[in-house]
């Protein structure tokens, strides 16, 4: 009917659609004859129809929203434009506002594109005989886009660091989804590195946002004297610095400062904790294993850090770097840091012997701290495996080995404590700090060094060993349960202390600097007990405040953070020792400043 009513068919587009393939808009069309519908199945080209609306979809789809098209990419108009719009919408999700307005960049080609221009080969057709000013004006400017200018990623990074590590920070604007904000994508490698306070700055472009929640959440009178406080969360964003690198310290702590200052009056970091905040202010974790896959995510990281004592794991690591049952030192000289291609990631670490057991391994750690101390374990431990005779003879030579094991036998096995006294023979005698030793040539002094001198330095060790045990046992035998009743809470707190610094482990663990001040801190614990009998009472205040300190080391709850933490951890010692036992004095001048001094001295490394 169609073909036969010739000119008398009235044709209407139907369904109008942009097909990618051909460049250019298509229609169902319906055709009209006198009255009569008829509704034809085939797609044709728009532009004969209606070239107004094949040239708005034109528009659309080869300028406004692009997609992949290789005759246009040939055009440097259209890279230029499709890098700009990609920019400006990947700033959308990290500004979480709406920067790009179709309406307006279709205004924008709509003024400068001639009508003839229908579809992808007409476009192509007019560009190669347009001026270069023509040319020139088919551009996009960044405010076209809804930009100032080149987008400023200091405020919204792309990677983050962690230890050595830079790790994909990746932002999407999607409120209510799971995903919703920036996501930290964290190997689980190097979750021990995490430091949850200096996560709590991400995003440095949400900080003023972020710091406005925080400050709203504070008492009222503080509040009225903090007005207005969009200007006053304004000033701690540009006070912090964070545009310029995200701070060491904590939010919490940082923030604290700037409002004690602004008031004249002491504000803690716990006056932020818990408060409420929106999800894509909290920072989301995005854990994934070794082969990329995520096994967990979080916006909580403290839960996930500091919820159960966690041992620092291995980065996955090519054969090269990955050995076990290493009876001697075969594997050249190490080097002092790698590259490991693991789940996706490239991933900077250091290897190190690793003893596990009686056996020695290699393996790749991230923290520089943690691996130093997990590297002296596995030379001390190779060392002994190759000293064998020495072992059997120093285990049947040691003077008083039945008392020995009696005072040990409370804490563990005999063997135990004849394997530790080897190892900490060997630590004391090498030539050099155990984690240095990096190649076979400081692995063969350190091997003869302990051959010559592990028998009488053992034998040393073990009368040192003894005078600790005994003294542990003396302080223990002083709790008893008349002191408790009367003064139950500095009990606990001995019995505590005393099992920290005389663990079943103490001559493996304990560094050597801080070795011979075990008998020292145990006078201490002995002459706190003698002021309290003679006093009656001891101030709880001291008492909350070491133990709010050690508290906080306690809470870190992975290896590698505390490894950093080592010097502190040794410093709460004499600051006991300043606190309960005067007049006895210290080994180095110690205070509440200079722990909090070495604490964040620590975090910063």
């Amino acid at each position: 009917i169609v073909e036969a009513a010739g000119h008398l068919v009235r044709r209407e587009p139907l369904d109008p659609k942009w097909s990618q393939r051909p460049g250019r808009a298509t229609a169902r069309v319906r055709a009209v004859v006198f009255g009569l519908s008829i509704e034809l199945p085939k797609r044709v080209p728009l532009a004969p129809m209606d070239p107004a609306g094949a040239r708005a979809l034109a528009i659309e789809h080869l300028l406004v929203n692009p997609q992949a098209d290789e005759a246009l990419d040939a055009l440097a108009f259209a890279r230029h434009n499709r890098r700009r719009i990609a920019a400006a919408r990947d700033m959308e999700q990290r500004t979480r506002r709406l920067l790009v307005d179709d309406a307006s960049i279709f205004r924008f080609f709509d003024a400068r594109i001639p009508a003839t221009v229908v579809d992808r080969r007409s476009l192509l057709a007019w560009h190669g005989n347009a001026s270069a000013g023509e040319r020139e004006a088919l551009h996009l400017g960044w405010d076209d886009v809804g930009l100032d200018g080149p987008p400023d990623h200091r405020a919204f990074p792309d990677r983050f660091a962690v230890g050595r590590n830079e790790l994909d920070l990746t932002y999407r604007f999607a409120p209510g989804e799971h995903d919703d904000g920036a996501t930290l994508h964290l190997p689980d490698a190097l979750l021990d590195q995490i430091d949850s306070g200096q996560l709590r700055w991400l995003v440095p472009g949400w900080l003023e946002e972020k710091a406005l929640r925080l400050l709203r959440g504070l008492p009222k009178s503080q509040r009225k004297r903090l007005a207005p406080m969009q200007s006053c969360a304004a000033a701690f964003v540009e006070h912090s610095g964070v545009l310029d690198g995200v701070p060491q310290s904590d939010l919490f702590d940082a923030l604290a400062h700037f409002v004690s200052a602004r008031l004249g009056e002491p504000v803690t970091a716990s006056a932020f904790v818990g408060m409420a905040l929106g999800p894509h202010l909290c920072v989301r974790l995005e854990i994934t294993d070794a082969r990329g896959q995520r096994t967990r995510s979080t916006r909580d990281p403290d839960a996930l850090l500091h919820g159960t004592k966690r041992r620092a794991q291995p980065i996955a690591a090519q054969r090269e770097w990955h050995r076990d049952e290493i009876t001697r030192w075969d594997m050249g000289a190490l080097p002092e840091e790698v590259r490991v291609k693991t789940g996706g990631m490239e991933l900077v670490g250091r290897p190190v012997l690793e003893a596990r057991g009686t056996a020695v391994g290699l393996r790749v750690f991230a923290d520089v701290a943690h691996a130093d101390r997990v590297h002296s374990g596995g030379v001390a431990r190779l060392v002994l495996r190759q000293l064998k005779d020495k072992r059997r003879y120093l285990q049947k030579q040691l003077a008083d080995v039945n008392e020995l094991s009696l005072l040990f036998g409370t804490l563990g096995a005999p063997d135990t404590l004849f394997d530790d006294l080897s190892l900490c023979a060997v630590r004391r005698l090498a030539p050099m700090p155990l984690h240095e030793v990096r190649d076979d040539e400081a692995f063969d002094a350190t091997l003869a060094s302990a051959r010559a001198g592990i028998i009488a330095d053992a034998e040393a060790l073990a009368a040192d060993a003894r005078c600790v045990l005994a003294q542990r046992r003396d302080v223990l035998a002083r709790l008893d349960a008349r002191l408790a009743r009367s003064h139950g809470p500095v009990v606990n707190d001995v019995r505590a202390h005393v099992a920290r610094l005389v663990p079943p482990t103490f001559l493996r663990d304990t560094p050597l600097e801080w070795l011979p001040h075990l008998p020292r801190f145990l006078k201490a614990v002995h002459q706190r007990l003698d002021r309290l009998v003679q006093r009656g009472n001891e101030s709880p205040a001291l008492l909350a405040e070491i133990l709010r300190r050690e508290s906080k080391f306690a809470s870190v709850a992975d290896e590698a953070h505390q490894a950093r933490l080592e010097t502190y951890r040794w410093l709460l010692e004499e600051y006991r020792v300043s606190l309960f036992s005067q007049p006895m004095r210290t080994s180095r001048p110690v205070s509440a400043k200079r722990l909090d001094a070495a604490w964040d001295a620590a975090r910063r490394d």
